[in-house]
């Protein structure tokens, strides 16, 4: 790889983190990253940002999940348990994963 190719790769990453960011905010951005993920995964194999998009798509489909099983419990406490633990798991694997971004590492 070149430096230009993993410049680009670490930008697309970032894209990512940013698009996900705002999904907490406006639903829609985030699955805008995710088909961006999807349709761009050729772009960043063999770079330091795979890993992130990885991350990235791990953490959509999982709020996915989680926001499908809250529908079943739609009348209960249990849809307000899937809702704060999707919540966090979302904004501490964004954090983490944008944090880790920046300082040039990869994400576990």
């Amino acid at each position: 790889m070149t430096g230009k190719q993993q410049h680009n790769a670490t930008r697309f990453a970032g894209l990512g983190y940013l698009l996900l960011f705002l999904g907490c905010i406006f639903g829609i951005t985030a699955l805008i990253g995710a088909i961006i993920n999807h349709t761009h995964w050729h772009k960043v194999r063999g770079t330091a940002a795979q890993p992130h998009i990885i991350a990235q798509l791990i953490a959509f489909w999982t709020i996915a999940a989680l926001a499908g099983l809250t529908l079943l419990f739609i009348d209960s406490a249990v849809a307000v348990w899937f809702a704060i633990a999707g919540c966090c798991l979302w904004i501490t694997t964004l954090l983490f994963g944008t944090i880790a971004l920046l300082r040039q590492r990869t994400v576990q």
